[in-house]
């Protein structure tokens, strides 16, 4: 039976459906022997179809999804051109080749699925599906007004966000330092780790025993960046901030826009999908519930 070739693609594990696409752009695809173009089809019981050369894999039989905690300083491109650790080696062979669902820039940290579902990873990432993503953010140079400005609606790529959902956390300003609400450990200030340098010898490596739900040690990046020039330097705050979109480095670029400097970014939520207990480099399969909640949301 004849499919689109991207769809084909997507089921044999190699990549989203979009990613596919751009496959099939670059010409990286070819059907018996031909270079293959945007909206051919195949059948995969009588034509040969390549990617990069190779043959295309059977779609696999039984499909896995997990949830991986990515640290900072971990990339989530399968094969990165300047050696950096990459989220696939976080995994075990056991559980086959999985792929990011989405991306999570090298300085940030938390929520990644994983998974060799194409379909699953096309719905989920797809713009019409406007999945929740909730982050923790910690920023220096923090303002009277900020938390206003980071509510408003702004352009970013010709687009116009819908309205974030913001909820500030803790705020220092000066010596002055005040809780919203009651906060755990996590939410402390980070104080002194503003503006520590980025430097190779300074990454800290992240210990976990190998096993369901860790991962070999990995390393991660301090956090990032100094306070812009004329800021105080120990005015400072956390938030967790949920957006509709995922728009390339959405999070850092609103903060930049309210005039803040960010010092870590965490993913904490997507959809239904919480990163709970997980500590960096760590994952878990998802339950059946889990699974079809994200399909029947994602139909």
């Amino acid at each position: 039976m004849k499919e689109r070739l991207q769809k084909l693609i997507a089921a044999a594990g190699l990549c989203s459906r979009r990613t596919a696409e751009e496959w099939i752009v670059q010409g990286k695809v070819t059907v018996n022997g031909g270079l293959a173009r945007l909206g051919d089809t195949a059948d995969p019981e009588t034509d040969e179809i390549r990617v990069d050369g190779r043959p295309l894999p059977a779609a696999p039989r039984k499909t896995t999804t997990v949830l991986l905690y990515k640290p900072r300083g971990v990339v989530t491109t399968m094969h990165d051109e300047k050696g950096r650790p990459g989220v696939a080696e976080l995994l075990p062979p056991e559980l086959g080749r999985l792929y990011p669902v989405g991306r999570l820039d090298q300085f940030s940290e938390g929520l990644l699925l994983m998974t060799n579902d194409g379909e699953l990873a096309n719905r989920l990432t797809h713009p019409k599906g406007e999945v929740r993503k909730t982050y923790r953010l910690w920023v220096s140079g923090w303002h009277e007004g900020a938390l206003e400005q980071l509510r408003r609606p702004i352009v970013l790529d010709g687009y116009r966000i819908k309205p974030p959902e913001v909820r500030l956390l803790w705020e220092r300003i000066g010596n002055r330092q005040q809780a919203i609400g009651n906060r755990g450990r996590e939410d402390a200030p980070i104080g002194a780790a503003i503006g520590r340098p980025q430097t190779a010898e300074s990454f800290p490596v992240c210990h976990s025993e190998r096993s369901e739900g860790s991962a070999s040690p990995v390393p991660s990046l301090p956090l990032e960046g100094k306070a812009y020039e004329g800021a105080p330097r120990d005015n400072v705050a956390a938030l967790e901030i949920t957006i509709h979109e995922g728009r390339n480095r959405q999070i850092r670029r609103m903060a930049e826009a309210a005039g803040l400097k960010t010092t870590r970014l965490k993913r904490i939520a997507e959809g239904s999908l919480r990163l709970g207990d997980l500590k960096p480099g760590q994952w878990r399969r998802l339950t059946e519930t889990e699974l079809e909640q994200l399909k029947l949301k994602h139909e």
